[in-house]
C-alpha cells in the first residue's frame, strides 16, 4: 500500500491522504479472504430476520463478486507478467545475438586484418626475394663477364708466352744452326787449312828434297819457307781459335737468349698462374660472398616467413580468442535466458500454485456456501416450524448448529 498528497495540493495546508494498493499475490490472498469472510458471513441472531435473508445474499453476491473480479485481476497479471518475461527474454535475445553479431563482426574483422598482414608480408618477402635474386643474378653476371674476361687475358698470355717460346726456339734453332753453320764453316777452313798446310807439307818436303839436292841454298830458302809456313799456320790456328771462341760466344749468347726467353716465359707464367690462383680466390670470395648474401637473403625469408607464420598464428590465436569470447558471451546469453526461462517457470510454478490454492479456497468457500445455504433452508424451515408450532401450542426444539 501507498500513500500519498494529492496532486496541487501545498506542503503545508491540510493533507488529504490517498491510499494506493498495489495488485500484488498479497492482495489476490486478500481479495480471497475477503470472498471467504463475506461467504462466511452469519448476519442471524445479529439483525433482524427480515434483513438477515437479503443481508446474506448480498453478502454471498458480494463474495462471487469479489473471486470474479479476484480472477480477472490473476488473469491480467499473470498476461502482464508473461508480456514483461516474453520481452525481457526478447530483449535478453537481442542483446545476445547482438553481442554475437558484434563478436562475429570483430572476429571477421580481426580475420580480415589477419589475412591482410599475411598477404602484405608474403608479396613483401616474395618482392625482396625477386629483388635479391636479380641482384644475386647480376652479380654471376657480373662475377662470369669478369671470369671471362680474366679468361680471355689468361688466354692472350699463354698464346703470348707460345708465341714468345716460339719465337725463342725459332731464335734459338737459327742460333744452333748459325753456330752448326760456323763450325761447318770453321771445320771446311780447318780441313781446308789442313789440306793446304798438307800440301805445303808436301810443298816443304818437295822443296827440302829439292833443297837437299839444291844443297845449301836451297835450304836457307826452305828455313825461310818454313818460317813463313810457321807464322801462316800460326795465324791461321789464331784465327781458328778466334772463330771458335766467337762460335762459343755466339752458343753462350744463343742460350742466355733461350735461358732468358724461358725464365720470361716462366715468369709470364707464374704471373699468369698468380693472376689465375688471383682471380679464382676472388671468384671463390666472390661464390662465398654471394653464398653468403643468399644464406642471409635465406634466413631474412625464413625470418619473414616465421614472422609472418607467427602473425597469422596470432590473428588465429586472436580469433580463437575472440571466438571463445564470443562463445562465453553466447554461453552467459543462454544461461541467462535459461536463468530467466527458470525464473518464469517458477514463477508459473508459484502462480499455479497460487491459483489452486486460490481455486481450492474458493472451492472451499462454494463448499461453505452451499452449506450455509442448507443451513439457511433448514433455519427457514425450522423458523416455520416454530411459527407453525406456535400457532398450534406446541414446543418445537430447534438445532442453533455451532453459530
Amino acid at each position: 500500500m501507498v500513500i500519498s498528497r494529492l496532486p496541487g495540493s501545498s506542503p503545508g495546508a491540510p493533507q488529504m491522504l490517498v491510499m494506493t494498493t498495489r495488485p500484488d499475490p498479497k492482495f489476490l490472498a486478500l481479495l480471497t479472504d475477503t470472498a471467504s469472510r463475506f461467504e462466511a458471513l452469519n448476519v442471524h441472531g445479529h439483525a433482524l430476520e427480515s434483513q438477515a435473508g437479503p443481508l446474506t445474499a448480498a453478502a454471498s453476491n458480494l463474495s462471487t463478486q469479489l473471486l470474479a473480479f479476484r480472477e480477472q485481476l490473476a488473469a491480467a497479471l499473470q498476461a502482464k507478467t508473461a508480456a514483461d518475461l516474453a520481452a525481457k527474454q526478447a530483449a535478453a535475445e537481442a542483446k545476445a545475438q547482438a553481442l554475437a553479431d558484434k563478436e562475429a563482426a570483430k572476429l571477421a574483422a580481426a580475420e580480415a586484418k589477419a589475412l591482410a598482414i599475411k598477404e602484405r608480408a608474403e608479396a613483401k618477402a616474395k618482392e625482396q626475394a625477386e629483388r635479391e635474386a636479380a641482384k644475386q643474378a647480376a652479380d654471376e653476371a657480373k662475377a662470369q663477364k669478369l671470369a671471362e674476361l680474366e679468361a680471355a687475358r689468361l688466354a692472350k698470355a699463354q698464346a703470348d708466352a707460345e708465341k714468345a717460346e716460339a719465337n725463342a726456339r725459332a731464335l734459338a734453332e737459327k742460333e744452333a744452326a748459325r753456330q752448326a753453320a760456323a763450325d761447318a764453316k770453321a771445320q771446311a777452313l780447318a780441313d781446308k787449312e789442313a789440306a793446304r798446310l798438307a800440301k805445303a807439307q808436301a810443298d816443304a818436303e818437295k822443296a827440302a828434297a829439292k833443297a837437299l839436292a839444291l844443297a845449301a841454298q836451297e835450304a836457307a830458302r826452305l828455313a825461310a819457307a818454313e818460317a813463313k809456313a810457321r807464322k801462316l799456320e800460326e795465324q791461321e790456328a789464331a784465327r781458328l781459335a778466334k772463330a771458335q771462341a766467337d762460335a762459343e760466344k755466339a752458343e753462350a749468347k744463343a742460350r742466355e737468349d733461350a735461358e732468358r726467353q724461358v725464365a720470361k716465359l716462366a715468369a709470364a707464367e707464374a704471373k699468369a698462374l698468380v693472376l689465375a690462383e688471383k682471380e679464382a680466390a676472388r671468384q671463390a670470395a666472390a661464390e662465398i660472398k654471394a653464398q653468403k648474401q643468399a644464406e642471409m637473403e635465406a634466413a631474412r625469408l625464413a625470418k619473414a616467413q616465421a614472422d609472418s607464420e607467427k602473425a597469422a598464428t596470432k590473428a588465429q590465436e586472436k580469433a580463437e580468442r575472440e571466438a571463445a569470447k564470443q562463445a562465453a558471451a553466447e554461453a552467459r546469453a543462454r544461461e541467462r535466458a535459461e536463468k530467466e526461462a527458470a525464473r518464469v517457470a517458477a514463477i508459473e510454478a508459484k502462480e499455479a500454485a497460487r491459483r489452486a490454492k486460490e481455486e481450492a479456497a474458493a472451492a472451499k468457500i462454494a463448499a461453505e456456501k452451499a452449506a450455509k445455504k442448507a443451513a439457511e433452508r433448514e433455519w427457514i424451515r425450522q423458523g416455520k416450524a416454530v411459527a407453525k408450532a406456535s400457532q398450534n401450542d406446541e414446543v418445537v426444539w430447534v438445532d442453533q448448529g455451532d453459530d
